[in-house]
């Protein structure tokens, strides 16, 4: 059962999302790609530095006497770039573990698949020829789920050495976006779901098929990673909260998980939205779930060095 808080903060995510999900719009579209001025901590080391020849770039958090990486993915829906609100997420994350974290600044944008996916895994090839990958986890949130998952499978695929382990938090990884919870949530979720002027013949709008997908079948295991196989896979953590209606996407990564054999931990937050952790850190679900990532993070970076 969700928190008091959480109830309550519930119906002001509905209010400010409102004149989104009245249009069945996308809060990500939203996003403005303008560069944004950013000043390091003062209490850890920052880089930013190119990470592969096709021009990515990467920005870093090191903590003092780190031990281990974390290759970060930020979500967005393909439209958000990497800004403030995000070096805040990875700021928070090398605070917690005491690990390096390596974020990621693919391209965002008007592109057509595999172009994002691509610059991404050109990112990961090129991160695991200068980090120890046995030393890493990757990490990604809503699309950067998808694209943590998707590099997984063709570094497998193409015989690149996998990571320690793997967490998806909120993940949106059907690009198909054939789950159930897409019609069971369409009035649970605070965030995407329908508004109480609208009837559920309007669920089928909430299923957004990204234009990103081209003319590429939505099922195709690089472009929706939860329906790929996951045979030598790293652990996973998966987090996703319960009234989200992309919330199938985490029960298809984690079947997945199982159909392969691999140990996967599922946590569903009930009645909480996508990113909750990040977009309410104050309340008692998110500190549990920051808890929970922190924790499977120092864990399978602190056994790796055993």
């Amino acid at each position: 059962m969700r928190s008091f808080g959480a109830f309550l903060t519930s119906g002001l995510v509905r209010l400010v999302t409102f004149p989104t999900r009245i249009r069945c719009g996308s809060l990500s579209a939203k996003i403005k790609a303008k560069p944004q001025k950013y000043t390091p901590p003062k209490d850890m080391a920052f880089k930013r530095f190119p990470l592969s020849a096709d021009g990515v770039f990467a920005e870093a958090f090191y903590p003092d006497n780190f031990h281990g990486y974390i290759l970060h993915f930020h979500g967005g829906g393909r439209t958000a770039p990497l800004n403030n609100f995000y070096r805040k997420i990875a700021l928070r994350l090398a605070r917690l573990t005491r690990a390096a974290v390596i974020s990621v600044d693919y391209p965002t944008g008007q592109y057509v698949y595999p172009a994002m996916h691509d610059y991404c895994f050109s990112a990961y090839s090129a991160f695991a020829k200068q980090f120890p990958m046995e030393q890493t986890i990757l990490l990604g949130d809503s699309y950067g789920a998808n694209l943590a998952l998707s590099c997984m499978l063709r570094a497998r695929d193409n015989a690149l050495p996998l990571p320690a382990a793997c967490v998806c938090i909120s993940p949106f990884a059907d690009m198909s976006a054939s789950g159930d919870s897409y019609l069971e949530n369409c009035r649970r979720d605070p965030v995407y779901g329908l508004t109480v002027f609208q009837s559920k013949k309007h669920a089928d709008k909430l299923r957004r098929i990204s234009a990103y997908c081209g003319d590429t079948p939505l099922k195709t295991p690089y472009l929706s990673p939860c329906f790929g196989d996951y045979t030598g896979f790293p652990p996973l953590l998966i987090q996703t909260g319960g009234a989200e209606t992309s919330a199938s996407d985490a029960y298809f990564i984690a079947s997945a998980a199982e159909k392969a054999t691999i140990p996967c931990r599922l946590h569903v937050f009930r009645g909480m939205w996508h990113d909750f952790q990040y977009i309410t850190p104050f309340l008692k679900e998110s500190k549990a779930a920051w808890a929970e990532t922190a924790a499977f993070c120092r864990e399978t970076l602190y056994s790796v060095r055993q």
